[in-house]
């Protein structure tokens, strides 16, 4: 009985063409590109993540589809606002991750052949681009010529002879094949920093502090970020925290504008800065509940003792009620006043009664101010905020070392010549010419590199053919599958080594 392995090389070809492909530069490239063009888009819109309270995640869901009016459905069902926790990006990232895995074993593999030393050419790689020729000079003039080519591109050329063909390899920037190591590694472990951040990590935007206010921050052992003081003005603010723990624990803090703080991996980044109006309100020494009503800001509209209203320059205007003697006021914030006679910031007050229109008392509030309204007395007193970005990112020491790692593989591929190249040449002898066929393997440029080859032989084949034989010319050079070329059958012998 005998067996037959026919279906084997079918199988073997097409996985081989499977992992060509799935390695390719160009797939890398591609790929790289559609994840830049997700995250960019992630950064234009506002993304909503998604929490145990579905109530929660609807009505922010609703207020981001609010805010684009008549496009904000059609970019709700495009899920431009859920982008970061959207299966797309996750696909996106485990074929990223493939591909350059893939693309690291293939450069271990030539990082491996490149540090051991040869003899003979090695065998030749499936899926390389071929280009050929024929050489009309004599057999061994023709290897000579093609011999001289690439030891004037390679610094180590070997040769062999076979059963009717002949066999030269060339190689060069052997140290240059780390470069691409360590650019690949850098590109996984940023995958890995940012998946890392994207499944553990959390960000909040937009959170409002008014001086010695604080937020619970969702982290092991619930720290509390307190506000302690703002200094500067404008783009000058520079905001100081208190990072306070239950255990004691407290860690001082201070960020401005494009100066984040920094705590482990918990980043705090200054986004605004402006003023804020503080109100108390007493009958007689009895204090009053305050309940602010605009919460544009997030502020928690639950009554209070003590509120503070914070102002932004998108937002100058809010409103605060004392809702146990039915009384609310509108409070307006101007940087000036000029025909006032103020130069500086100030409060307009205004204070109404129900629902009558009318208000029952303005009043312009520089500093502070006490407003007496029947037995009510309403304690002003200017103060300031800030809106802060808080972030945690367990990925960074991922992404910090990705970047060193990408800039020490790119510096390194400069200085070795960038690029570990091979090339192949197969002389099949035959009359009345020889077949010449140059095929190389390069990080880019691959088949240009074999087009430079091929005619740099053609003009070489001119020097070396017998002046009998009168010129030749030989046959433009054209692209054949690797498949066509004549492999060595037989026991091979080294003739060159340089």
């Amino acid at each position: 009985m005998i067996a037959t392995s026919g279906p084997t090389p079918r199988r073997r070809d097409w996985l081989d063409r499977l992992w060509r492909f799935a390695s390719s530069g160009r797939v890398t490239v591609a790929l790289l590109a559609l994840l830049v063009f997700t995250l960019a888009l992630a950064a234009i819109f506002p993304q909503v993540a998604a929490g145990p309270d579905s109530a929660e995640l609807e009505r922010r869901l609703g207020s981001a589809t609010a805010a684009y009016r008549e496009v904000g459905a059609f970019l709700r069902a495009l899920g431009v606002f859920t982008i970061l926790t959207s299966p797309w990006l996750r696909v996106i990232l485990a074929l990223l991750v493939y591909n350059l895995a893939l693309r690291l074993a293939d450069q271990l593999r030539a990082l491996a052949a490149g540090r051991r030393p040869i003899t003979v050419p090695p065998s030749l790689r499936p899926g390389l681009t071929a280009v050929h020729t024929t050489a009309p000079a004599a057999p061994e003039l023709a290897l000579k010529a093609v011999q001289e080519v690439l030891q004037a591109r390679y610094p180590l050329v070997v040769a062999e002879l076979a059963a009717g063909q002949a066999r030269v390899y060339g190689r060069r920037g052997r140290p240059a094949a780390l470069s691409g190591v360590l650019v690949t590694l850098g590109l996984l472990l940023g995958l890995a920093g940012m998946a890392r951040n994207l499944t553990t990590g959390w960000r909040i935007s937009e959170i409002p502090l008014v001086v010695r206010s604080g937020i619970t921050l969702p982290l092991a052992g619930e720290p509390q970020l307190i506000l302690e003081q703002i200094e500067g003005d404008a783009a000058n603010a520079i905001a100081t925290f208190t990072l306070a723990w239950a255990d004691g624990r407290r860690l001082a803090l201070r960020t401005g504008y494009l100066r984040p703080a920094r705590a482990g991996d918990l980043w705090i980044s200054q986004l605004s800065a402006g003023p804020a109006l503080q109100a108390r309100a007493f009958s007689g020494t009895r204090p009053l509940p305050l309940q602010l009503l605009a919460d544009g800001l997030r502020f928690t509209p639950e009554a209070s003792e003590l509120i503070r209203v914070p102002f932004r320059q998108a937002q100058p205007e809010q409103a605060f009620a004392i809702p146990a003697r039915n009384l609310t006021f509108r409070v307006v914030s101007y940087s000036s006043l000029p025909a006032q006679g103020i130069q500086g910031p100030v409060f307009l007050i205004e204070a109404y009664h129900g629902d009558e229109p009318t208000p029952v008392l303005t009043r312009l509030v520089e500093a502070e101010a006490m407003l007496a309204m029947d037995d009510v007395t309403v304690d002003l007193r200017r103060d300031r905020h800030t809106v802060l970005a808080v972030a945690y990112l367990p990925g960074m020491l991922f992404l910090g070392l990705a970047a060193l790692l990408g800039l020490a593989g790119v510096a390194f591929g400069l200085a070795a010549g960038w690029g570990y190249t091979e090339a192949w040449a197969t002389l099949a002898y035959g009359a009345p010419a020889s077949a010449l066929i140059f095929r190389t393997s390069a990080p880019r440029a691959a088949r240009a590199e074999a087009q430079r080859l091929l005619l740099a032989a053609e003009a070489a084949f001119g020097r070396f053919e017998p002046s009998a034989a009168g010129p030749s010319e030989a046959p433009p050079p054209e692209e054949i599958p690797a498949a066509a070329s004549p492999e060595v059958s037989s026991p091979a012998q080294p003739v060159q080594e340089a």
